[in-house]
């Protein structure tokens, strides 16, 4: 069973790495132009590293469900579970985006530097989380899938798992049908003046695909004490693993783009498939040599896991202040500018967390002896 939790633990973790070089290769222009997209290479990793959001969603599926099990819908539970996960979730990213706008601010009036757009709308879209930053979409998404959390829960404990997920299924396989119907490419939209039908479209598929996700993570939570947990994992292993063989030959005869960043919004079979599939080989792969990881990279992938959301957040800082550094240097190596550009990232998000939890204590503790 222990080794079951670090799995989980060992995932977020990766993941949240994996998103953080998503964001040094993409930051502020997410394109196939991007600086680093000229190297194909680069492209196509910040591509693949893409699959890690599906990590990152199985694993809050796995965490919520055991830790609220016995969740019902009474008005009182309700109120209990939105209070907690809203404070989770929405306090720590206001809070985040008044010191990042309010630092870039300074800067600008001490040194006449806009690093970052500082405009109204920009501000205002970070903040409700439909643009500014682009890091604010994986917020919400976390969001909507805690707002639907105690429901998703009620039919999966309450219903047979297998009509639950196939209906579910179907039902995403009409809204996605509909949403390529209607012609709508999510990168041309203008947030000010989209369309209630227009949101409505792309909200559906995108909320119904991710939903399916977050109860694999359901799924994993149930059998994770189970003495089964390796033979149904590989078994679900083969099984997505063909799945994203057969979707991905249908999106090669039809002629579909399988650029994963491109599928990711709403989210296509093709990107889930993928995501699915990559996640159960590394959950075996850790299940099968989890006696072989170093453990200094145990406590680095725990760390990252247990300060996740923070880390995800001080990334947006750290990249906004060491890009237009960088950018100052003439690199032979597009692939040096890159590692450099990571570490320094990585350190300087490790470095924060460290400070504000160091902080933390000493407010705590100083709080405790007050009251004595």
């Amino acid at each position: 069973m222990k080794h079951n939790m670090e799995l989980i633990d060992y995932l977020r973790g990766l993941s949240i790495l994996a998103i953080t070089i998503i964001h040094v290769i993409a930051w502020k222009n997410p394109t196939i132009s991007s600086e680093y997209a000229q190297w194909s290479i680069l492209f196509e990793l910040r591509d693949v590293l893409q699959l890690f959001v599906v990590t990152i969603v199985i694993s809050s599926g796995f965490s919520l469900y055991l830790a609220h099990k016995e969740l019902s819908l009474s008005p009182k539970d309700l109120l209990y579970f939105y209070k907690k996960r809203f404070r989770r979730l929405l306090v720590p990213w206001w809070t985040f985006l008044t010191i990042f706008f309010s630092i870039h601010y300074i800067i600008k009036l001490i040194f006449g530097l806009e690093l970052i757009e500082l405009s109204r709308d920009y501000m205002w879209f970070s903040f409700l989380m439909v643009g500014g930053i682009g890091f604010g979409w994986l917020v919400l998404l976390m969001l909507t899938l805690a707002l639907l959390f105690p429901f998703l829960h009620y039919l999966y404990t309450h219903f047979d798992k297998k009509t639950v997920f196939g209906g579910l299924i179907i039902a995403y396989g009409l809204a996605l049908a509909l949403f390529e119907f209607e012609h709508i490419h999510f990168f041309e939209l203008n947030l000010a003046t989209v369309s209630l039908e227009t949101a409505i479209v792309i909200a559906i598929p995108f909320i119904l695909g991710w939903s399916i996700i977050y109860l694999v993570g359901f799924w994993l939570g149930e059998i994770y004490t189970s003495s089964e947990f390796m033979k149904k994992g590989l078994w679900m292993t083969v099984g997505f693993s063909g799945v994203f063989v057969f979707i991905n030959a249908i999106y090669t005869i039809l002629g579909f783009d399988k650029h994963l960043y491109l599928n990711k919004y709403p989210p296509a079979p093709e990107y889930l498939s993928f995501g699915l599939m990559v996640s159960f080989l590394l959950i075996m792969l850790f299940l099968s040599y989890k006696h072989f990881m170093h453990v200094y990279f145990r406590k680095f992938l725990h760390f990252f896991s247990s300060n996740s959301y923070w880390l995800f957040m001080w990334c947006a800082l750290t990249l906004s202040l060491f890009d237009p550094w960088l950018s100052l240097f003439e690199f032979k190596h597009l692939t040096l500018k890159l590692i450099i550009a990571i570490v320094l990232n990585t350190l300087g998000i490790s470095l924060l967390v460290l400070a504000q939890n160091k902080l933390i204590k000493i407010v705590h503790f100083n709080l405790k002896k007050e009251r004595r």
